[in-house]
């Protein structure tokens, strides 16, 4: 996990970074609550894609998710709307994280590359091992890039550029949500 708080005046918050598949509340949020502190959930994937900032029109980052499969988001390079202070482009996730295996996931890749005219990148963790075979193995991506272990200025990034447009949430506000069911899940018995 990784914690970013910020004490300005104008936007005191706290955002964390926790592992996939996504937003889930943590220890930050316990802190935020305390302190009566906005929060602002990023996912893994989410700072993966603003930690390469890819130059391509679609981002795939995925991560190992055990039992031959792999958790990923498509993300569509997206304008930032004027009113917030903030212009550019970011990255915006496209529907809902997926879990896939290698397969399905080339098929993917080779579909996102065929319909969008910017290419695609593909993101995987610089250690993990499995997203890095498969990702050298992928045929059609743009580019390839590798995001670091370390995310907390890209957590931070992401915190910072929805704290404008006003997409900050109550501790209480924030959901578990996952991609797949864990294995402790999946095996308890009744």
């Amino acid at each position: 996990m990784s914690c970013f708080w910020r004490s300005a005046p104008t936007c005191p918050m706290w955002s964390f970074s926790l592992p996939p598949p996504g937003r889930v509340p943590s220890p930050a949020s316990g802190w935020a609550k305390a302190l009566g502190r906005p929060v602002c959930g990023v996912s893994v994937l989410e700072a993966m894609v603003e930690a390469t900032r890819p130059r391509s029109g679609t981002a795939v980052p995925f991560l190992d998710a055990r039992r031959g499969e792999f958790y990923l988001g498509v993300f569509r390079r997206t304008s930032l709307a004027g009113g917030t202070g903030i212009s550019g482009e970011e990255f915006s996730l496209c529907g809902q994280g997926r879990v896939l295996d290698a397969v399905q996931i080339a098929t993917l890749v080779d579909e996102l590359t065929r319909e969008r005219q910017f290419g695609t990148t593909v993101i995987v963790g610089e250690r993990d091992e499995r997203a890095l075979e498969l990702s050298e193995r992928l045929s059609n991506p743009l580019e390839r890039m590798t995001a670091p272990d370390f995310l907390a200025g890209s957590v931070a990034r992401v915190a910072l550029r929805a704290a404008p447009g006003g997409r900050l949430q109550r501790p209480e506000e924030l959901d578990a949500w996952y991609i797949r069911r864990s294995d402790a899940e999946l095996n308890w018995r009744a």
